[in-house]
């Protein structure tokens, strides 16, 4: 079937339900918005039944808006918009908080940062005596409480009590050293030798490490210790299995949630009567965008709301090509798009004609990326689907060679010079605004050092991939700050600190002030500048204070915000404070409510949008390019080794606990994990332009790791 025949099925059989294979460029929100339009033209009605489920907030925002101006071309725009406000378009997690607010009848807060509620919960913890006390001699329970983010809060079994494990350790102690290893060996063996006899009596509070000795011998080592080790893992895991179910109901016994618990906490309020009868008498037409971005417990929620009304619909559009974040299991997607056709559930459609990239573009990839994304290459790794270019530009994919670096300069300096150098000829050849040029880099610090590097050669770089906290804002640290001083007048440091950070008073006027810092009364008479400043405070204070929050706190971002240096964040810390202090007042919650809820989002990452500025380059991480065009895109540092962070051991990998670097087995399994996402990644990269991309060959620049791959590896591994 050819693609434009597929695009109208999906678009105009409504009755029918689809998952979409749609690649990069193909136009899936334009008929994910023709079907809406032509479920809007047969059936108005059922927009009320619409639920539109996407990756992100933003995302769904612009679904929504492009809906909305296709309903303008309708005839009977004003009815089908009224119908259309009933429809829900948002994230799996912002349906969930939807669904747990209907259908529970508590009220809880939801957290955006935990580390207090933490703290607390681990200082009451109790373990029970003799079933993981094997494990807590050799990992401390704040790291386990760490790893129960990766599991749902189900019930679990507890352990029978601690059957002590011995390991047969002969191997390592037989083992024949070389020569030049022989003492490195028997200290080995001997520290090994203590460790087994203090294990044996209940004394060893460490796992048993070896680092030298050949490679050989830590083979044999850890090879010799995998069992005990795997032994120990899966008691760990299911106390960690154990310790997210605690710790989730000592969230809801406080009244709290967090963002991870929603899917599971709305899976359980699907069990009450309550909802199964909203659900019988309200059939839902379920529209999932961005599938292969959706995590096991999120389509497993997806299906268990389908299953309760047998008129349910269900269809989704999605690309395992870009799936390139790590939380989503791609073969997941993909098992539940193989079953959903087998079960004659959905029927399966493959869009192929791009609309974004040119023909030159669309052949290199047709070239190229059968040998990159090829499961006969690697089972675990999806396939490509070919593509062909809607448009007839010819567009260009070239690769610059980047020669090797002159002794005394750094190479990214070297590279930025080249770039500079070629930007001048291109932009001579190709006219074009700077902001129609975009730098795609795998790692975000790498923008960072190329700004550096290409400014002071007169090349401004806007970069997008930087992430503030709300901590990091000025307005959202001074009001919050002056509701703690609502909540507590007399907090003198507090005060000090809005002094001297917000009005500039010197940290000598502040210590030498004759009177005490509060704003509960007014300030006798003085000289000090201090005096009007805490009377003008008391004032605001008396004034915001006999209100409720929602009827105070603009009167105190108002004061507060010509005060503050300005930033691109200030929009969304006012948001949030706005809608944290309509929650608030919603649920009859006091000033102390509002502070403790707004303390919560101080190391929590703003999503801030910023507006392409033209004679500016832009800079983006490969990652948050993802959905984004532009008309160049180039990629440096092509051949750069992308570091992973190192990891702090304990960690879990696929369910399982990984003790040290050396679970050799773990590692590979891990670094064809990290390969095949960066395969994924190369894909969604080069997907981006909408005429000429530009690969810089800086091999000349970067030494080869083994540990480490590079896009350029992926590329020349054909």
């Amino acid at each position: 079937m050819e693609d434009a025949q597929q695009r109208k099925r999906f678009c105009e059989e409504i009755d029918r339900d689809f998952s979409v294979i749609a690649p990069a460029g193909v136009g899936k929100t334009f008929s994910i918005v023709e079907r809406i339009y032509n479920i809007a033209c047969h059936c108005p009605q059922k927009l009320k039944a619409l639920c539109v489920i996407t990756y992100t907030k933003k995302a769904a925002e612009e679904l929504r808006y492009r809906v909305s101006e296709r309903f303008q071309q309708h005839p009977n725009k004003e009815a089908l918009s009224k119908y259309l406000a009933q429809s829900f378009f948002g994230t799996i997690h912002s349906l969930c908080w939807q669904h747990i607010r209907w259908f529970n009848s508590d009220t809880y807060t939801l957290l955006p940062e935990d580390r207090m509620l933490r703290e607390q919960f681990l200082a009451n913890y109790c373990v029970e005596e003799g079933r993981y006390t094997e494990v807590l001699r050799f990992v401390e329970l704040d790291k386990l409480l760490a790893l129960t983010e990766d599991f749902s809060p189900k019930k679990t079994v507890n352990l029978e009590e601690n059957s002590a494990f011995i390991p047969n350790l002969q191997p390592v102690y037989g083992y024949s050293p070389e020569k030049r290893n022989t003492i490195a060996i028997q200290q080995a063996q001997n520290r090994l030798k203590a460790w087994e006899a203090d294990y044996k009596n209940g004394k060893a509070f460490e796992l048993p490490e070896c680092s030298k000795g050949g490679k050989g011998f830590i083979n044999t080592f850890y090879e010799t210790l995998a069992p005990f080790f795997e032994h120990l893992g899966e008691r760990a895991v299911a106390f960690i299995k154990k310790l997210s179910q605690d710790y989730f109901e000592y969230r809801l016994q406080r009244g709290y949630l967090k963002h991870a618990d929603l899917i599971f906490f709305a899976e359980r309020c699907l069990n009450t009567e309550k909802a199964k009868i909203y659900f019988e008498k309200h059939p839902l037409i379920l529209l999932l965008d961005e599938a292969q971005d959706t995590d096991e417990h999120q389509f497993c929620y997806i299906q268990k709301l389908c299953a309760l009304n047998p008129q349910n619909r269900f269809s989704m559009v999605g690309d395992p090509q870009q799936s390139i974040y790590t939380r989503a299991n791609v073969q997941t997607y993909l098992d539940l798009h193989q079953r959903l056709i087998a079960e004659g559930k959905c029927e399966a459609l493959v869009f192929s004609k791009t609309f974004r990239c040119p023909k030159k573009i669309v052949r290199v990839l047709n070239e190229k990326f059968p040998h990159i994304l090829c499961q006969s290459r690697d089972a675990q790794q999806v396939n490509y689907v070919p593509l062909m270019s809607a448009t007839e530009r010819e567009g260009s994919w070239e690769t610059i060679t980047i020669p090797p670096v002159s002794e005394g300069i750094e190479p990214v300096a070297h590279e930025a010079r080249y770039v500079s150098a070629f930007l001048k000829n291109y932009l001579r050849d190709n006219p074009k605004k700077l902001s129609d040029i975009c730098f795609l880099v795998p790692r975000k610090t790498w923008l960072e050092e190329l700004k550096q590097s290409l400014s002071p050669l007169g090349w401004p770089l806007q970069i997008y991939s930087n992430k503030a906290v709300y901590r990091d804002n000025p307005l959202f640290c001074a009001v919050l700050a002056f509701i703690h001083l609502i909540n507590f007048p007399e907090d003198g440091f507090e005060l000090a600190g809005i002094l001297h950070g917000i009005f500039n008073i010197s940290e000598t006027d502040i210590t030498l002030f004759d009177q005490p810092l509060q704003i509960i009364s007014p300030c006798n008479p003085g000289k000090s500048p201090i005096l009007p400043l805490l009377n003008a405070l008391f004032l605001l204070r008396k004034d915001v204070s006999e209100q409720a929050p929602w009827n105070g706190i603009g009167r105190i971002i108002q004061y507060f915000k010509p005060l503050c240096p300005t930033s691109d964040s200030d929009r969304c810390c006012e948001e949030l404070i706005l809608e944290t202090a309509f929650q608030v007042q919603k649920a009859e919650c006091s000033w102390c409510a509002l502070e403790c809820r707004l303390q919560h989002y101080l190391e929590v990452a703003i999503e801030n949008e910023q507006t392409p500025c033209e004679d500016a380059l832009q800079g983006f991480s490969c990652h948050k390019a993802k959905g984004l065009e532009w008309s160049t895109v180039i990629l440096p540092f092509f051949y750069r080794p992308i570091r992973y962070n190192t990891h702090h051991y304990p960690f879990l990998f696929d369910g399982k606990i990984v003790w040290n670097k050396y679970g050799w087995e773990t590692s590979t399994e891990l670094l064809n994990f990290r390969k095949r996402e960066l395969q994924r990644l190369l894909y969604v990269t080069c997907t981006r332009p909408q005429q000429h991309l530009i690969i810089l060959d800086d091999r000349a620049l970067w030494k080869s790791e083994t540990a480490n791959l590079s896009f350029g590896e992926l590329y020349d591994a054909i």
